[in-house]
């Protein structure tokens, strides 16, 4: 049986109408699909800039406290540490700072990395606001 054969009226509401949608609609779906797609990957991009910015800022730290070893123990012992912990500290703290900075680049340690990084500025901030107080 074909629309031919049925009655006109009949055939007419059979007939498939092509959708008519608002003229919004295609602006709607690209925005979802852009959302949908574009803020993860825009997530992650902020993510590694940021991840960047620390290795670099725990490298330079790291390596300017041991090119300056007697420096950074003045200002360690200028912040109330003793000057025998701050001698055993201008060693140590600049290794530890380039440690968690390497740490950060292979995928394995990257979480060790960011653990060793958050704890060195926790300490930092603990020590700056125990002197501002």
């Amino acid at each position: 049986m074909t629309t031919a054969d049925l009655s006109p009226d009949l055939a007419a509401s059979m007939r498939l109408s092509r959708p008519r949608l608002p003229r919004w609609a295609p602006v709607l779906v690209a925005v979802l699909t852009v959302a949908a797609a574009g803020l993860p990957a825009m997530l992650l991009g902020w993510a590694i800039v940021g991840w960047l910015a620390l290795a670099l800022v725990l490298l330079i730290a790291g390596v300017t406290k041991l090119a300056d070893r007697r420096g950074s123990r003045a200002a360690m012992v200028g912040l109330g540490l003793t000057p025998s912990i701050a001698t055993a500290f201008a060693l140590a703290l600049p290794l530890i700072e380039l440690t968690a900075a390497v740490a950060l680049f292979p995928a394995g340690t990257a979480t060790l990395g960011a653990w060793g990084a958050l704890i060195l500025l926790g300490v930092f901030t603990i020590g700056i606001v125990s002197i501002m107080i």
